[in-house]
């Protein structure tokens, strides 16, 4: 029997926005933790794909996530039409993804069922 992983939370979309590069071509290659290579390898049937409004659009450097700097105050309140803008250009990556074949937006239960069963 092959064991499935389902994502709970994965910044890919957020990482593919940032680049500003082509995000179905990025995505396809073994660029960041969530592309199509490691979802394979990995065995990921599913996962939930974040929509963050960063306060720039830089590339993500993941060393910014070490637990010894989340102690900070937060930052002041960001542009709405910037974090507008990202959100929707996020959930547009997500489309062409979709698009493109190499994910599936899953709306109801029965398609997050039918992701689960392995050939």
């Amino acid at each position: 029997m092959t064991k499935l992983v389902f994502d709970g939370h994965n910044d890919a979309l957020s990482r593919l926005w940032c680049a500003n590069g082509d995000p179905v071509a990025d995505f396809a290659t073994n660029a960041g933790h969530v592309n199509v290579d490691a979802c394979r390898a990995g065995g990921m049937a599913g996962g939930f794909f974040a929509i963050y409004s960063p306060s720039t659009r830089a590339t993500f450097d993941f060393t910014d996530f070490d637990p010894a700097v989340f102690d900070v105050p937060l930052p002041a309140m960001m542009d709405e039409g910037f974090a507008l803008s990202a959100a929707v250009g996020q959930a547009g990556i997500a489309r062409k993804l979709h698009d493109a074949g190499l994910i599936e937006i899953v709306t109801d239960v029965e398609a997050l069922g039918r992701s689960f069963v392995s050939d």
